[in-house]
């Protein structure tokens, strides 16, 4: 393997979201750019990947892979014989937008009915399902080859805690944990060599 610079700094990025099962758009990871408010999917159905907008640059986006421990059985010829998992893993993704609209609030706190002014919120809420999409890229440029993304195919969607109040923005977290897909990667990692194909 011939060593190259494949690193990526992700002073820029997005993410997207859009329902469970939505197709990558026809381009693929390409045709995400991080400025783009919405990405066509691929297919004929119309579906689209929203961009949710502007996040925290300093609590930015953190992917945090947990558990999925193994302990491993032996016996007196080899002591190393048998590996079994003792713990499932799991995939949550957080983020901190700053974007403060009423489709950004909807889908971190599963809003049941929000019409007129204001997003309805209840303690009792249910996560909404989304997939998602992170690109994290050098530069601002839509051209820009120095990209990572991460691809999850369903997310559980909730708040991680309510509104911050920092010296900057107002800041709201929010949590994607991972679900499994049937029959699919439960996430896919697209590297720089993705994106200059």
């Amino acid at each position: 393997m011939a060593i190259k610079d494949s690193t990526v700094f992700p002073d820029y990025g997005a993410v997207f979201y859009a329902p469970v099962g939505t197709a990558l758009p026809t381009g693929g990871i390409k045709a995400f750019t991080i400025m783009a408010e919405t990405v066509a999917a691929g297919g004929d159905g119309g579906a689209q990947w929203t961009n949710l907008g502007h996040t925290s640059q300093e609590n930015g986006v953190t992917i945090n892979l947990d558990g999925g421990e193994t302990e491993s059985s032996g016996s007196w010829q080899v002591h190393n014989l048998r590996t079994k998992s003792t713990s499932a893993a799991s995939l949550t993704v957080e983020i901190t937008s700053l974007q403060m609209n009423k489709d950004t609030f909807k889908l971190i706190y599963g809003s049941k009915s929000s019409t007129g002014a204001g997003v309805g919120a209840n303690l009792d809420m249910t996560p909404n399902k989304m997939a998602i999409v992170i690109i994290a890229q050098d530069t601002p440029d839509d051209d820009e080859k120095n990209k990572f993304g991460l691809q999850i195919r369903s997310t559980s969607i909730k708040p991680n805690g309510g509104p911050t109040f920092g010296d900057n923005f107002v800041e709201q977290g929010m949590t994607a944990t991972a679900e499994s897909v049937q029959g699919e990667d439960d996430f896919t990692f697209y590297l720089p060599d993705d994106f200059a194909a």
